[in-house]
């Protein structure tokens, strides 16, 4: 997939969202993985273009090597340039969309390893909790005041 903007007015857009957040809730349900759209500061993360985006840029993978994570702050509606922005997508992405890109994803893509091998993702790496619930935040050494997770 080339690397351009996505049109999220157009009405085969939200057709294709509609069929994909569908899909996804089905998968999420057949593994027992809860579905629920996240929302960040009252925004809605629109689970169907970050994984749009992801993929363009040739799935999780590659967007974890290059860290290309902030690219798509602005086009999710999130404050950019933003402290811990690219982790807060990487987790988001990681809880919702990694599994369904392993099982739906092009075949020949070694992803099984990308998120695993991140030493980030390891126990005390210094990845930042997410948990959700009103009045929760991302935390790390240092909380994240302006990212309320719901």
């Amino acid at each position: 997939m080339a690397k351009s903007q996505i049109n999220t007015k157009s009405r085969n857009y939200v057709q294709d969202k509609e069929a994909f957040l569908k899909e996804l809730k089905q998968f999420n349900e057949s593994k027992n993985i809860p579905y629920k759209i996240p929302v960040v500061n009252g925004v809605d993360i629109d689970l169907y273009l970050l994984y749009s985006l992801v993929q363009q840029r040739g799935g999780l993978s590659k967007v974890n090597q290059n860290d290309t994570w902030e690219t798509f702050l602005r086009q999710l509606h999130l404050p950019h340039p933003c402290v811990n922005g690219s982790t807060l997508l990487r987790r988001i992405y990681g809880m919702y969309l990694e599994k369904y890109e392993r099982a739906k994803g092009p075949p020949g893509r070694d992803d099984d390893l990308d998120m695993d091998d991140d030493p980030r993702r390891g126990r005390g790496g210094g990845m930042p909790r997410i948990s959700f619930g009103s009045g929760t935040y991302i935390s790390g050494k240092n909380r994240l005041q302006g990212f309320v997770i719901t």
